[in-house]
C-alpha cells in the first residue's frame, strides 16, 4: 500500500488510515487467522472460547512485549556512544528477529505483533540514527518482499489457479466489490470521513506478502490433519493478490483523481527561517498568491510570523519530521535564510537530494566563509539573492524599521548575461514577478523586461538606491 501511495500521493487524512491500516492489520490479521484456524481444526466449544481468548492474549502480549522493547532499544539509540558507530543497523535488525524469536517462543504467533510494537516505538521517538534506520528499512523491505514473493510463488502451480475457474473468479471479485466495501462502511461509523473517502480507501485494498505467508502456512496444517483444499486456498490467496495488485494499483490513480482526493503537487513555499528578512519574503509570496509555510526551532520568531497568519511548523529543520509536517513534499520550493549558514546549506541539501522540488535555494552571509556559492550549485541548489549578503544586517534593518521594500518594473533587461548586481548592502534583491508568478530572487533568476522586481533597500542612502534603479532604466512603483 505505502508504495501505491507514494505514486498516488491522496490527501494525507486518507493515506494515514491506509497506511495505519497496512501496518495493524498485518500483525492483528495474522493472529487472528491462525487462531480461527486452530477453532476449525478443533472446533469444540471450550477450544472456541480459549481461542477467542488467545487473540487477545497473543496481541496483548506482543503490543506489551514490542513497547517495552522499543523502548529500551531507542534508548540504546538516543545516546551516542552506547552503541559502537557504524553498528547501529545491525544491532536493531538483530534486535527486531531476537525479539520476534523469543515472543514466538513464548506465545505462538505474537511474534508479528512484538515487532510491529517495537517499530511504531523506535520510529515515533527521536533517535541520532533515525534517518538512516529508515533507509536501511527501505533497503530490507525491497529485498525481502521480492525475496519472499518468489519464495512463495515458487509453491503455487498456474494448474492450481486455473482449477479455481469461474468461481475462484467470483470469490474475488466478491471480496472487492462486496466485502470490503461493507468492512469499510462498518469500519467507519461514527467517523468524519467523507462518502468520497470511504469510497477510495474500499477501492484500495490490495494483498500482500503476509497474506500470501499466511496462506502457504494454512495450506501446511491444513495438509498435515488430513484435510482436504489447502493447495486451492493458497491458489486462491494468490489470484486476490495477483488481481487486487494489477487492478487496483493501476487505477488508483484515476480513481483518487475523479474523487477529487488527490494532493496538489509543487504548489507553495517553505521557508527555513522565521527573522524579520524570512518574514519579508513570505509576505512578498503571499501577496502573489503563493502559499507559504515557516519552519524554525526559534519560539519567538514562530510567534511574530503566525501572528501574521502564517502557517507555521515550530520545530528543529534539521529532522525529517519538521519537514514532512510542513508536507515538503508536496511543495515547490525551498528557501533557507536561516540565521545559520550550516543550517541552512543542510537542510537544503537534504531536500534537493530526497525530495523533487522545482526550486531549491540557498542564501549564505558574508561574514562566513564555510558555505560558498560553488557547493550551493554543486547541489544542484540556487544561490540566494545572487551572491553571499549579510543576512544578519538585512535582518537588523528591517526590524528596526531601517530598510523598506520597494518595487519596481523592469523596463529592460541587463545586457547580454550581466547579472543583476546591485550596490553593496544598500539593495538587496528578494522576490521576483513574472507573468504573476513570484519567486525568491537567486543567481540563475535572469531578468526580463515587464519583470517585477521587489529590493529591499537602506533607508539611509534610498536616494541614492532610486538613482542607481533609474540607471537602470527601471521604474520603481512603490
Amino acid at each position: 500500500v505505502t508504495p501505491l501511495l507514494r505514486r498516488i500521493r491522496v490527501t494525507h487524512r486518507v493515506e494515514t488510515v491506509l497506511e495505519a491500516e497496512g501496518v495493524f492489520i498485518d500483525a492483528i490479521g495474522a493472529v487472528v487467522a491462525l487462531v480461527t484456524l486452530q477453532i476449525v481444526i478443533s472446533p469444540a466449544v471450550e477450544d472456541i472460547a480459549m481461542g477467542a481468548l488467545d487473540v487477545f492474549l497473543r496481541l496483548g502480549f506482543g503490543v506489551v512485549a514490542g513497547g517495552v522493547c522499543g523502548v529500551l532499544l531507542a534508548l540504546l539509540l538516543r545516546v551516542k556512544r552506547v552503541v559502537p558507530e557504524g553498528l547501529e543497523n545491525v544491532l536493531t535488525l538483530s534486535i527486531a528477529l531476537a525479539l520476534f524469536q523469543v515472543s514466538n517462543a513464548i506465545l505462538p504467533e505474537s511474534g508479528i505483533t512484538s515487532v510491529t510494537a517495537a517499530g511504531f516505538v523506535v520510529g515515533n521517538m527521536r533517535t541520532h540514527v533515525g534517518e538512516d534506520l529508515r533507509e536501511f528499512k527501505e533497503q530490507l523491505t525491497v529485498l525481502f518482499i521480492g525475496m519472499l514473493f518468489v519464495l512463495l510463488a515458487a509453491d503455487v502451480r498456474l494448474d492450481e489457479v486455473r482449477a479455481l475457474g469461474t468461481p475462484g473468479i467470483l470469490t474475488v471479485l466478491c471480496l472487492m466489490f462486496v466485502i470490503r466495501p461493507l468492512n469499510v462502511a462498518a469500519s467507519t461509523v461514527g467517523s468524519d470521513l467523507t462518502w468520497k473517502e470511504r469510497t477510495f480507501i474500499a477501492w484500495l485494498s490490495p494483498r500482500g506478502v503476509v497474506a500470501a505467508a499466511i496462506a502457504s502456512l494454512f495450506a501446511q496444517d491444513i495438509a498435515a490433519f488430513g484435510i482436504y483444499g489447502g493447495d486451492g486456498l493458497r491458489a486462491l490467496v494468490f489470484l486476490v493478490i495477483a488481481v487486487t495488485v494489477l487492478l487496483q494499483g493501476l487505477t488508483g490513480g484515476l480513481v483518487a483523481s475523479a474523487l477529487g482526493l488527490r494532493r496538489p503537487s509543487h504548489q507553495g513555499t517553505v521557508i527555513i527561517g522565521a527573522n524579520e528578512l524570512g518574514h519579508a519574503i513570505g509576505n512578498l509570496l503571499r501577496e502573489h498568491g503563493e502559499e507559504v509555510v515557516f519552519v524554525d526551532h526559534n519560539p519567538n520568531a514562530c510567534h511574530v510570523v503566525e501572528r501574521d497568519r502564517f502557517q507555521v511548523v515550530y520545530g528543529n529543520p534539521l529532522e525529517d519530521r519538521s519537514l514532512q509536517r510542513a508536507r515538503i513534499d508536496d511543495r515547490a520550493a525551498l528557501v533557507a535564510v536561516s540565521r545559520s549558514d550550516e543550517l541552512n546549506y543542510i537542510v537544503g541539501k537534504n531536500v534537493a537530494e530526497r525530495y523533487r522540488l522545482r526550486q531549491v535555494g540557498i542564501a549564505a552571509s558574508r561574514a562566513q566563509s564555510t558555505v560558498n556559492p560553488k557547493m550551493i550549485r554543486e547541489i544542484g541548489a540556487n544561490m540566494l539573492f545572487g551572491e553571499p549578503r549579510d543576512l544578519e544586517l538585512w535582518s537588523l534593518r528591517l526590524r528596526r524599521g531601517l530598510a523598506a521594500v520597494l518595487a519596481c518594473r523592469v523596463t529592460a533587461a541587463p545586457k547580454g548575461d550581466a547579472p543583476f548586481a546591485p550596490p553593496s548592502n544598500i539593495l538587496l534583491p528578494l522576490v521576483t514577478v513574472r507573468k504573476g508568478k513570484a519567486t525568491v530572487f537567486h543567481d540563475a533568476s535572469g531578468l526580463k523586461a515587464d519583470d517585477r522586481i521587489h529590493v529591499a533597500v537602506f533607508q539611509e542612502r534610498r536616494e541614492e538606491a532610486e538613482t542607481w534603479l533609474q540607471e537602470q532604466g527601471w521604474i520603481v512603483e512603490a
